[in-house]
């Protein structure tokens, strides 16, 4: 049985192959037929548009000759020309010149675009689109010229010339049956070019054997011409370049792009002299562009005229070549397939089956396992299918609990149910993401992150499938760990602040230590006893400030690390104020400073004692820093606020020093902003007893701020709390 399965197995397969290859082999000479007679066609497309053209400009030629050249007043002007002198031929030529020229403009506008008079010897006599060129013996170059002049014959067709190259018609010229020369009318393949474009809006081409321009043109004249894009041994006339005519589906770039082409593959099938059609492809675009030979008076092949054409078929050829294809092989496949699934109907539905139950199972394990909720609902919000994790996600013992529901009764705002099935309904998604506040069926709130997107089952009825996500734990710690970066960049902040106030400001005391230390240690006996005593409070001034320092750096350092102690107790403001005014004296008195105390000895306070002394300590001395000798300081209350069940008291302590800019009193209070300046008499500063003086306020749940007023004065005023 294995064997005979085998054997049709193959035999479908080669039956497969053979019926593909024949198919294919029939396409392609189809495919192949239709291009290469698309190609014949365009071919003849320009052929004959390009003989039609010829024969409509020798038709208007003919009338031309018989209604306006060939009159009596002409011919008997012309008629004495070829015998007369050259001053006499000038007067001739100027009259014929003055006669015929509005008609030549008018010609020119329309119809004809050069008029050429030549003497019985082949001599040209009159250019009316170059009349100051006369005189040249066209002989060896005009042939047409030639013959009409020695048969005496219409000669007609393509002809290059001295200046230009056109499609000329020469017609004998006789009086009182005298032959007295010829007369020329042309056009140039500029109004060849239009009248094609008018027939088909594709872009158009006139190239020239070199040859034949070295040959034949005036050696000034040869400027207007240049090399050929298609070949070095072709030449194109300046004014007529196709790079300077094309058309909507054509840009100077696109032409370019295909003469490099055609040059490459095709610019030796050009010496063949054959009319042709090629096709280009360019990117996603192709062309069609075609070759038609121009055949001079002497049935020599010298030009050719070709245009380029947006190829409308060739893919409408490759489409119908692989629908056939397609189509053919669909149907070698349907028939095989058919007869296959006919013979072994059924082992293949045994398997089916075996392997869909295996399928099923597979899939209620992972849809019940997997730990993202899955929830199946119709528009309305009615529950169709939930999993396990769904289940418990929302507080459900069971899918039939859940059915009870709507799906909109887990929304904290059931309006967001409403805009996501709007935004499903609509036609721009059948998709949406995003995250939404839900709440299980004990209200607790749950962040989640869903994607739901619509079906349509099969009876034509819609309804949306969601994979929920809770996120809610995850945000949460995500809150948390930013929270955590704050605090982490603050506190490296003011730890980098703090070793920066180590590293600069000691220094400066300790510097002055030294250097009164170093003279009296080593210069003793060249020091007198006034200059010691003053060495002696320098260094008293210097110790002192940076026993302050060390003090204010030491009770910042325990509060960042929460090793100071908070005990708040009775204290007695005014003692307070006054023992910290006594330990500053030296200084008030130094700088000649008054210092007004006006607090009544009833205000007690409950405060931690140190930090009250800490922040009376920093502000008088700020104070003192900043007040000029024989200023005023002042120290005083205001009024009792109440704040959550509590009585503070504002206290007050008011300079009249130098003041401080209204942009940097938010800075004093940061110690990250680095912020500080020197006293009225270079007093040294760290910027740090500000910070520890509103740490502290708040620590006592009171606030604090400065009103200032540059070379007015400081006003610092906080709260604390009073006992009642």
């Amino acid at each position: 049985m294995r064997k005979i399965h085998k054997n049709i197995v193959w035999l479908f397969i080669l039956a497969f192959f053979v019926g593909e290859s024949l198919l294919i082999l029939v396409g392609s000479i189809n495919f192949k037929s239709k291009l290469n007679y698309t190609l014949k066609d365009y071919t003849i497309q320009l052929k004959t548009s390009y003989e039609s053209i010829f024969n409509t400009y020798e038709l208007a030629s003919d009338i031309v000759f018989e209604q306006i050249i060939n009159k009596p007043e002409v011919l008997s002007l012309y008629s004495r020309a070829y015998k007369s002198n050259e001053k006499r031929q000038a007067e001739i030529r100027d009259s014929l010149y003055q006669m015929l020229n509005p008609v030549y403009l008018g010609l020119k506008t329309n119809v004809i675009k050069y008029l050429h008079f030549h003497l019985p010897d082949n001599r040209s006599f009159l250019r009316f689109h170059s009349p100051e060129k006369f005189g040249d013996d066209l002989t060896d170059v005009r042939e047409s010229v030639r013959i009409a002049n020695a048969e005496k014959i219409l000669v007609q067709g393509f002809e290059n010339g001295k200046i230009y190259n056109g499609f000329r018609f020469v017609y004998p010229l006789s009086y009182k049956g005298k032959h007295i020369g010829t007369v020329e009318t042309s056009i140039s393949f500029g109004v060849v070019n239009d009248m094609l474009y008018k027939q088909a809006n594709n872009v158009y081409a006139f190239i020239l054997k070199k040859s034949v321009l070295d040959k034949n043109v005036f050696d000034d004249e040869k400027s207007n011409y240049v090399k050929s894009a298609l070949s070095d041994n072709w030449v194109e006339e300046k004014k007529f370049l196709h790079y300077d005519n094309t058309g909507e589906n054509f840009t100077k770039e696109t032409l370019e792009k295909l003469d490099r082409i055609i040059k490459k593959k095709y610019q030796n099938k050009l010496n063949e002299n054959q009319a042709f059609s090629v096709f280009v492809n360019l990117k996603k675009s192709k062309y069609i562009v075609s070759f038609v030979p121009i055949i001079n008076i002497k049935k020599e092949y010298v030009a050719y005229i070709i245009s380029y054409t947006s190829d409308n078929y060739s893919n409408r050829y490759i489409n119908s070549f692989i629908t056939f294809i397609i189509v053919g092989s669909l149907l070698v496949l349907i028939i095989t397939i058919l007869f296959y699934v006919i013979y072994f109907k059924n082992i293949t539905i045994e398997s089916q089956h075996g392997a869909l139950v295996e399928s099923e199972e597979r899939y209620k394990h992972i849809y019940n396992t997997i730990d993202i909720g899955i929830i199946t609902t119709t528009l309305d919000g009615r529950i169709i299918l939930a999993n396990t994790k769904l289940l418990d996600l929302l507080n459900c013992k069971s899918l039939e609990e859940l059915q009870t529901r709507n799906i909109q009764d887990f929304y904290v705002k059931p309006e967001e149910r409403k805009t996501i099935i709007d935004n499903l309904s609509s036609e721009k998604s059948n998709r949406i993401e995003g995250e939404i506040l839900w709440k299980n069926t004990n209200e607790k709130p749950l962040l989640i992150k869903f994607s739901t997107k619509k079906h349509i089952d099969n009876e034509g009825n819609p309804f949306a499938e969601s994979v929920i996500q809770d996120i809610t734990a995850l945000r949460a710690l995500e809150d948390s760990l930013k929270i955590s970066e704050l605090s982490l960049r603050k506190s490296n902040a003011a730890k980098d602040q703090f070793f920066s106030i180590l590293a600069h400001d000691l220094r400066g005391p300790f510097n002055s230590l030294l250097g009164l230390t170093e003279i009296i240690a080593l210069y003793p006996e060249t020091i007198e006893e006034g200059k010691k005593t003053q060495f002696i409070q320098s260094i008293y001034r210097s110790i002192k400030n940076l026993y302050n320092l060390i003090e204010n750096l030491l009770e910042w350092s325990r509060t960042q690390n929460g090793t100071i102690s908070f005990n708040p107790t009775e204290v007695e403001l005014k003692a307070l104020v006054q023992n910290t005014i006594n330990l500053l004296s030296e200084v008030v008195s130094s700088k000649e400073i008054d210092i007004l105390a006006n607090i009544s000895s009833d205000i007690k306070l409950i405060a931690d004692e140190n930090m009250l002394k800490t922040i009376i300590r920093n502000l008088i001395s700020n104070s003192i820093k900043f007040t000029h000798k024989n200023g005023l300081i002042k120290i005083y209350l205001g009024k009792t606020i109440s704040k959550n069940d509590k009585d503070f008291i504002e206290i007050i302590v008011e300079d009249n020093g130098v003041g401080i800019n209204k942009n940097d009193i938010d800075k004093l209070f940061k110690i990250e902003s680095d912020f500080t300046n020197a006293g009225t008499e270079g007093e040294k500063g760290s910027g740090l007893g500000l910070v520890l003086v509103n740490e502290f306020v708040k620590k006592h749940e009171g606030s604090i701020k400065i009103e200032s007023k540059k070379e007015v004065g400081t006003k610092v005023i906080f709260t604390f709390p009073i006992l009642s």
